[in-house]
């Protein structure tokens, strides 16, 4: 043993340190120097002799976090673990239901098995389910406001319908109905980042603005079609088929058509004319019309699918040439039905109508298809088409990194996945089929809010003591202006139903009556009848004859003069006109 090291141990012994330390009684004075701090292992007996640290400084004990947290008193029980929970435990809302069966499993790597604690690696919220009804038709689109707290739904039934998840109970009813316009399927659904009012477009060509309640704030105008030059045109000449907000930005938006251009608006002068216009030409330059459109997350590019299977992007700017054309990125003649950027505002993920992308392969798809991304970007999501009542509609989740699916949830039986939705917020899956329903997936210990407002409200019981008067039941279709137009053979089947008019006259002679107006008398003085056609004309003529005798009107002139009058009554005869005689 070293001098320095013997020096050590006899200033711990008469100082009595321990392990960790000293006690407070024994802290330094003024005029007593510090020796050189450590921090040693915790001694497993105090009676036995402390050992010697192999080194010297302050080291990190793990252990001693344990005491030194602050540990704050947890208000309520604690929130079960997934895989802990008992089959008797408290459930909130309808479970979903069973898996697919044999031949629909997850398609996964080969050697690759799922466990029971890595069934759901990804946290994707799927246990529980919600449907919400209400469409009758498909549905096409669903949004949700930056809360998510408020759910919109359009379809083909050309109907908008406003579900607010804070003031739904059990029943799942919409609060609002709403119909942009008459006979047009509505194609986009969109809020502003602020959640203050929303943009809707349908197949007609004008887009809307809502407020927040459903109330109509602005509508685009409408294009010049007989134009040939669109840029002339103040608006859409054809249908409009997507419409998005600039992140960020609730003043401007951008619409696709398929007039062949996108138009950026502001929502001020939208009702005068667009801000710009832009031009979507293929290779070859001839225009082509634009499917669908995304606008990137940090709003420098939008991200147009074009029909002749490319993809072009544009910047904000004034700028009307791409900075970017994915040339042949989905096969010409197939419309591109989704195209979404990533969070990183550089990779984007698309989806094709007749046959998708190689990272889709083999499945089978619909007309209003859509992908997107996970929250945290780590997982492309899209949905599957099948045949009406045959087949189940499948939700599937691909892997960004390996291009694998990793995951797939049946839906619906015998009914196609249209359109998805997944929010960061409140971490909820919503998913609009084509069976007029709109289901809510979530997980009550991944999800927050949204349909796990409403689930655990009961609806209002019935009181005896309410009343509400009896109200007049109005049917406008029932006024003579709606009935339906009969045919003169239908009408004629319906006299001679009728007993008045088949009532058999009275026998007998009748009595004349005598009028009771004065019209008859009025008519018969002031109106005398036109006898002409009954006289003779030669009779009529003779009768001015001693007038004419007398009162000569052409002759008048030779009264006094020539009172005899010589007429002459020979034929006249051609006068003969003699030609010159040539010399």
């Amino acid at each position: 043993m070293s001098d320095d090291e013997a020096e050590l141990r006899a200033l711990r012994q008469s100082k009595q340190y321990q392990a960790v330390g000293r006690t407070k009684a024994d802290q330094p004075t003024e005029t007593e120097p510090e020796p050189q701090r450590f921090v040693a292992d915790k001694l497993s007996n105090a009676d036995e002799e402390p050992e010697l640290p192999t080194s010297f400084g302050a080291k990190t004990i793990t252990s001693k976090y344990d005491f030194t947290k602050d540990v704050k008193k947890k208000i309520g029980p604690s929130r079960p673990q997934a895989s802990a929970r008992s089959d008797d435990s408290e459930m909130i809302g309808p479970p979903r239901p069973p898996p697919p069966e044999e031949g629909q499993e997850d398609d996964l790597a080969e050697g690759e098995q799922l466990t029971a604690e890595d069934s759901n690696y990804y946290k994707i919220p799927y246990s529980h389910e919600a449907i919400l009804k209400g469409h009758s038709k498909m549905v096409s689109v669903v949004c949700l406001d930056p809360s998510g707290s408020r759910l919109l739904s359009g379809g083909y039934d050309t109907n908008l319908k406003m579900w607010d998840f804070a003031g739904m109970d059990r029943g799942l009813r919409s609060f609002r109905n709403v119909v942009p316009s008459e006979g047009n399927n509505i194609r986009a659904l969109e809020f502003t980042h602020t959640g203050d009012a929303f943009l809707c477009a349908t197949t007609s060509w004008q887009a809307k603005l809502y407020n927040r309640d459903g109330v109509e704030e602005g509508e685009c105008i409408k294009g010049d079609m007989y134009l040939m030059d669109q840029v002339n045109t103040k608006g859409h000449t054809s249908t409009i088929t997507k419409a998005a907000w600039r992140p960020k930005d609730k003043t401007n938006f951008v619409t696709s058509s398929m007039d062949a251009t996108i138009r950026i608006w502001d929502v001020e002068t939208i009702k005068r004319k667009q801000r710009q216009v832009i031009k979507l030409k293929g290779d070859n330059g001839k225009k082509v019309g634009g499917s669908t459109l995304h606008c990137s997350p940090d709003g420098s590019h939008i991200a147009v699918a074009c029909q002749d299977g490319s993809v072009q992007l544009f910047t904000w700017k004034t700028n009307s040439r791409p900075t970017l054309t994915l040339k042949e990125a989905h096969a010409a003649g197939n419309d591109i039905t989704s195209v979404k950027f990533c969070g990183d505002s550089v990779t984007l993920a698309t989806r094709n109508s007749k046959t998708p992308l190689a990272v889709f392969d083999d499945l089978p798809n619909f007309g209003e298809l859509e992908c997107t991304w996970s929250p945290d970007d780590n997982l492309i999501m899209t949905g599957t088409s099948v045949k009406k009542g045959n087949g189940t509609g499948l939700l599937v989740f691909y892997d960004r990194k390996t291009l694998s699916r990793v995951k797939q949830i049946g839906i619906s039986q015998g009914a196609s996945v249209a359109s998805i939705l997944w929010h960061p917020k409140i971490n909820q899956l919503v998913v609009g089929t084509s069976e007029s329903q709109v289901h809510v997936l979530y997980d009550p210990t991944l999800s927050t809010k949204g349909a796990l407002l409403s689930v655990v409200k009961a609806p209002r019981a019935v009181d005896p003591n309410d009343f509400e008067p009896a109200r007049p039941i109005i049917t406008p279709h029932a006024l003579p202006m709606y009935a339906e137009t009969l045919s003169q053979k239908r009408k004629d089947a319906r006299s001679s139903r009728d007993p008045r008019k088949t009532a058999k006259l009275a026998e007998g002679p009748l009595k004349p009556r005598a009028s009771t107006s004065i019209m008859p008398a009025l008519f018969a003085t002031f109106i005398k009848k036109n006898t002409q056609r009954e006289e003779d004309p030669r009779d009529a003529l003779l009768a001015h004859a001693a007038d004419a005798d007398e009162n000569p009107m052409f002759f008048g002139a030779y009264k006094e003069t020539q009172p005899e009058k010589v007429f002459d009554y020979t034929p006249e005869t051609e006068q003969r006109i003699a030609k010159p005689k040539q010399t």
